[in-house]
């Protein structure tokens, strides 16, 4: 309804009445027209809402998709490590029985420093022995030599 501003009109160019009537259709035309711009930016507001919502939703489904792949992803790392644990503890045993190997192997060598010790002390009595024996026979060849030398 297309209503002329009644303030615009003097009261005397109308009725009273119909001068009240006129300004309370006026009244209520401009009430709906307000209303009818409100009903349209709420519309647009619920529109921009639903627009919203449907991209969180998106978004959440994305995040849910790359948590299961960050579980799944923590559970491959949790039975690598528990391998690894396994493996640790296998090279652990392997150590201790390189270390056992080890100190018996430094044992056997002490016990040859020892034998190799007594091999030198008994070569040095020997050495000394021959040339004790060398010496000696020298002695008996020169006094048994049928041409002795002057």
């Amino acid at each position: 309804m297309d209503l002329t501003d009644p303030n615009k009109y003097p009261i005397g160019t109308r009725g009273k009445r119909e001068q009240d009537d006129y300004k309370a259709a006026y009244d209520a035309a401009k009430e709906a027209e307000k209303i009818d711009a409100n009903t349209d930016e709420v519309e647009t507001k619920l529109d921009t809402l639903n627009a919203n919502t449907d991209t969180l939703e998106s978004l959440i489904g994305t995040t849910n998709t790359k948590l299961t792949s960050i579980g799944t992803d923590v559970t491959a790392i949790k039975n690598d490590l528990a391998t690894t644990k396994t493996d640790v503890a296998s090279i652990k045993g392997n150590t201790d029985d390189v270390e056992a190997k080890l100190t018996a192997i430094s044992g056997y060598v002490d016990g040859l420093e020892g034998k190799v010790d007594t091999l030198i002390t008994a070569t040095s009595t020997l050495t000394s022995s021959l040339a004790s024996i060398i010496a000696k026979l020298e002695t008996i060849a020169t006094n048994t030599d049928p041409n002795p030398q002057p």
